[in-house]
């Protein structure tokens, strides 16, 4: 008798396996520091050859970017100066990864969102009722600088929980009483 037949492994897409190592990129992101995680780390978690990053992203960068941007089209819309403390453990990583992103040279508009989608979810994030648009997208603009602002250098200002705290509830009642803002800088009229 000969040896048994191999088994073959399914075939998986391209799209299917960027799609797997962007995931199981997020997860180490959330558990281990970005300078621990390595080809081989993301490789041995998929039990693919490493060298499949390399393949369809051509750069552990390049994962990299592509990995904090699908992080920033989950959460980005869904946060607001009301809820970003509870939304910390998730944007926390994705901070992390951009500030390391920066820090070896990527250029920051490899950074930036591409779709359409996701930058519109932020800009009409505020859905108040009466408050013009022109309003309602400068607050959501603010919310994001603070916000990515706050988690790119906290630990450089080392602010105590309780300021932080009292911060996050300045901007969140700015926010609640943006029908007074528009009137004070006269938008509450202009076109949208």
């Amino acid at each position: 008798m000969g040896p048994a037949p191999r088994k073959r492994a399914p075939r998986v897409s391209a799209e299917q396996v960027s799609e797997l190592l962007i995931e199981t990129v997020i997860d180490l992101v959330l558990t281990t520091p970005i300078e621990e995680i390595t080809t081989r780390s993301i490789g041995e978690k998929i039990s693919m050859d490493p060298q499949v990053i390399f393949r369809n992203f051509g750069s552990l960068n390049n994962l990299y970017v592509a990995v904090s941007k699908e992080m920033g089209v989950r959460f980005s819309p869904a946060v607001t100066a009301d809820n970003f403390i509870e939304h910390l453990p998730v944007l926390l990583p994705r901070f992390k990864l951009l500030t390391y992103l920066l820090g070896n040279g990527v250029p920051g508009e490899q950074l930036m969102f591409d779709d359409d989608a996701t930058l519109n979810a932020i800009r009409t994030q505020p859905e108040i009722d009466g408050i013009p648009t022109r309003l309602a997208n400068a607050m959501a603009i603010l919310n994001i600088y603070v916000l990515e602002g706050f988690l790119a250098f906290n630990s450089i200002h080392r602010f105590t929980m309780e300021e932080t705290i009292d911060a996050a509830q300045l901007l969140s009642a700015l926010t609640a009483n943006l029908g007074t803002v528009a009137d004070s800088l006269d938008w509450a009229n202009n076109a949208d």
